[in-house]
Order: C-alpha cells, then sequence, then structure tokens
C-alpha cells in the first residue's frame, strides 16, 4: 500500500518490482497504485532472494523497500511510505570566501544507485546562480556525496 506520512493513500504513484541479477537491477514488474494506495506485482519468480521495489510518485520522494524474500505465493509487503523529499540546497565559495558563479553541483549515493534504478532521480545536480548559490531537486531522505566543479 502506497502511503503519504500521514496514511493517507496515494493513488497512481509508480511502483515497480525489481531483481538483482548479475550485479544489475532488471525490471521484473510495474504497476500504479489504486485510489485506496493498494498495488499489484507479479512476475515469474525464479529466485527467492535479490528482490527489491521502488514506489515514486510526482511531488514525493522515492521509497526503497529492497532485501524482499519472494515466496512465489501472493504476500501483502505491508506499506511503502513515500515522504516529503528534501532539497539540497547551499552556497558554492572558494578558498578566498567569495561566491562562486557557475559551478556544478551533483549529488549521487553510493553502492547500487537505487535513485538511478527507480529513474525519478537520476539528475541530481544544479548550478550555482552569481552568489553561489545551489539548490538540487528534491531528494528521498538518505546519505548523498555531493561534488562541485566548476
Amino acid at each position: 500500500m502506497a502511503l503519504d506520512v500521514n496514511n493517507k493513500a496515494i493513488a497512481g504513484a509508480k511502483v515497480i518490482l525489481y531483481h538483482t541479477k548479475d550485479r544489475k537491477l532488471v525490471v521484473a514488474a510495474e504497476s500504479k497504485s489504486q485510489s485506496d494506495g493498494t498495488f499489484h506485482l507479479s512476475g515469474n519468480v525464479r529466485s527467492k532472494t535479490g528482490w527489491m521495489i521502488c514506489a515514486s510518485f510526482e511531488g514525493k520522494g522515492v521509497s526503497i523497500v529492497d532485501r524482499l524474500f519472494v515466496s512465489g505465493t501472493p504476500y501483502d509487503i505491508g506499506r511503502i511510505y513515500l515522504f516529503d523529499p528534501i532539497p539540497i540546497t547551499g552556497i558554492v565559495k572558494d578558498t578566498s570566501g567569495y561566491a562562486v558563479p557557475g559551478a556544478r553541483v551533483r549529488a549521487w549515493t553510493s553502492g547500487v544507485d537505487y535513485m538511478n534504478a527507480c529513474v525519478y532521480h537520476s539528475n541530481a545536480e544544479s548550478t550555482t546562480d552569481r552568489d553561489g548559490q545551489f539548490a538540487i531537486k528534491p531528494l528521498p531522505p538518505g546519505e548523498y556525496h555531493i561534488a562541485v566543479e566548476k
């Protein structure tokens, strides 16, 4: 069931079932949540481990349920909460303390890149304005690496 942080159902959330194969994520099934937040995914289950679900909705962060054990029989995975996304903002300054306009700022996660796998937030980057300020589009809660290039 796809819900917001207030336990309100989210209709139309994109839900994707992935399977890890040769260290890559492969789409096994896709669905959209119904008006009550429920969704149904089915696929050809050949392996019981290596599964994950990614849910996304415009204006909300991506939520991921990983390390799923798939038994081949229908079961309820419970609630998937789609949180309000968190923007990454800041000011880029040089070693003298002056603003750096036109710098490229990127954010990414380490390990398996679930954000790119889910496609929803694959271009997490921004360019600083004349005052060195930047704002990267809202991302789901988590740890990110930040890089600045000029």
